[in-house]
């Protein structure tokens, strides 16, 4: 989990604890060549404008092989988590966004977005959370364990 400012960084890496999955926080700055080996990497944007000096940025490195790349955003509005889209797009990468309200941006930069069309920001979590739980389970089917259902 790479940090790049979100106010709920913390959560998330706990959350994924949670489903049984290895995960650590590292600063968003974090060299692509420290995270060879890992299986998945969920960057945690915040309020930063991508424009203002000093504002959270990424190795465009870590998009260099052809992974997923999950972006999540209540509004579909952050400026950093739309920049790691799309330059993971550019790279040839799986986009895949969790947003709320109408989507925002992050819409067009996901090949699939889902939409929780609510403002409160309680009710796009809590399906965020659903959904983070549903594609575990298919994580599972797909690699052949059947219990998990």
């Amino acid at each position: 989990m790479l940090d790049a400012g979100g106010q709920y960084c913390h959560l998330i890496a706990r959350r994924v604890r949670d489903l049984g999955v290895y995960a650590e926080v590292r600063p968003s700055e974090t060299a692509a060549r420290e995270l060879t080996g890992r299986k998945g990497l969920i960057i945690s944007g915040g309020p930063s404008s991508v424009y203002d000096p000093g504002s959270p940025t990424v190795d465009p490195g870590i998009f260099a092989d052809e992974h997923a790349v999950l972006g999540i955003s209540t509004s579909g509005a952050s400026a950093n988590v739309n920049r790691g889209l799309r330059r993971a797009r550019e790279r040839g990468a799986l986009t895949i966004g969790f947003t709320g309200r109408d989507g925002g941006a992050m819409v067009d930069l996901c090949q699939f977005c889902f939409v929780v069309p609510s403002w409160s920001i309680h009710r796009i979590q809590e399906t965020h959370t659903l959904l983070l739980h549903l594609l575990w389970d298919q994580v599972h089917v797909a690699l052949g364990e059947d219990d998990v259902l």
